[in-house]
């Protein structure tokens, strides 16, 4: 019996877990939302991109894809998939040159697993700092309204080739913080344990930190739609770009 904070024992079973999501749609969408002169041959990294599925239909529109996590089990599936370029990185502080890449994209309020303003800061500069002149960020966050839509106590098992996945999400309202605990059981009696910890912020807060690190916002889209997110939204979409 282990107890973890990331993603390894839940790992094999992540795609199972996320099977509710159209990664397709959400791929043409983010395409959707890009500028038109974007060209099809710009660089572009991805952060705690997880197992790649949204990486491996968004890199067909732009093959020059790095995929990156901080889980090296994660990398392991996506690396499976075939043809996309991996590597195991912290976005708070990617491993790479300066200003090399034209868009860094960063989904599933992945940014919410930083737990304080101050290593959110960091990871915003650590992308502006690898984003070329004039190159764009574009990232998801999960809103308060999210959080409670998701978590109310609620319960959820999986079973997927023996193992039984149990899911209990739900809020400490005290800190804002939104929790996942996963118990992974399997047929030999062993269980492991994940707890995924998120922190939600306001729209306010992304759009002080990305103005005083140096981005220009120029989009922030409510849920999977062009219309402006307002604090009442469930998730936002942000497009920065690097001045």
């Amino acid at each position: 019996m282990k107890a973890d904070n990331t993603y390894t024992g839940l790992a094999p079973y992540y795609d199972r877990l996320m099977n509710h999501v159209n990664y397709r749609q959400w791929a043409a969408y983010i395409k959707n939302i890009l500028p038109e002169h974007l060209p099809n041959n710009c660089k572009i990294l991805e952060i705690a991109g997880g197992t790649g599925k949204f990486a491996g239909y968004f890199s067909k529109y732009y093959p020059e894809y790095i995929l990156s996590d901080l889980s090296i089990q994660m990398l392991a599936i996506a690396k499976s998939r075939g043809s996309l370029t991996t590597t195991a990185a912290d976005f708070s502080a990617l491993p790479f040159k300066d200003e090399i890449f034209e868009l860094v994209i960063c989904l599933y309020d992945s940014i919410n697993y930083v737990l304080t303003k101050e290593g959110v800061t960091k990871v915003l500069k650590s992308v502006y700092r690898v984003l070329s002149r004039g190159g764009y960020f574009l990232f998801d966050c999960c809103l308060i309204n999210g959080s409670i839509e998701h978590s109310s106590d609620a319960y959820r098992t999986e079973y997927f080739r023996g193992v039984t996945i149990e899911q209990h999400s739900y809020r400490d309202e005290s800190k804002n913080i939104h929790l996942n605990n996963f118990c992974i059981k399997f047929p030999d009696g062993r269980q492991e344990f994940e707890t995924h910890k998120q922190k939600i912020y306001t729209l306010a807060f992304f759009m002080v930190t990305l103005n005083m690190i140096g981005f220009e916002i120029v989009h922030c889209f409510e849920e999977f739609s062009f219309d402006d997110a307002t604090d009442e939204s469930l998730r936002a979409h942000f497009l920065a770009r690097k001045k």
